[in-house]
């Protein structure tokens, strides 16, 4: 499938979710394995802010055009931050569809109160 997207033009996101919880040798792992990929998604659900810590610095250091996502209201900082980390974007919906997700009119406020737009 990847091969037939580059012929078309095609830009390939890969994604890897995890709903149990953060696991930095399994966002290793989906790094190695979306290298080919040209944005890799990582969404993982957060215990604590120290996962939403550690999100934030393998988005840094991951190499690669990176969405880094914790989900639950213990990472809801590292959508707030996406642009700040160089993520090429972050989610937001009008009725929220993954716990935590902000709605877009807060992701706008906060980015307006941090500068950002």
């Amino acid at each position: 499938m990847l091969k037939e997207a580059r012929k078309r033009g095609i830009g390939v996101i890969a994604s890897f979710h995890d709903f149990n919880g953060m696991d930095l040798t399994a966002l290793r792992r989906a790094r190695s394995l979306a290298s080919e990929a040209d944005i890799l998604k990582v969404a993982v659900m957060s215990s604590s802010i120290a996962d939403s810590i550690e999100m934030m610095k393998f988005v840094l250091e991951s190499g690669m055009p990176t969405i880094g996502i914790c989900m639950g209201e213990k990472g809801i900082i590292t959508r707030y931050a996406a642009p700040l980390l160089g993520s090429p974007f972050t989610y937001a919906s009008p009725k929220p569809l993954a716990p935590g997700q902000p709605r877009p009119e807060d992701l706008m406020g906060v980015w307006r109160t941090w500068g950002l737009i």
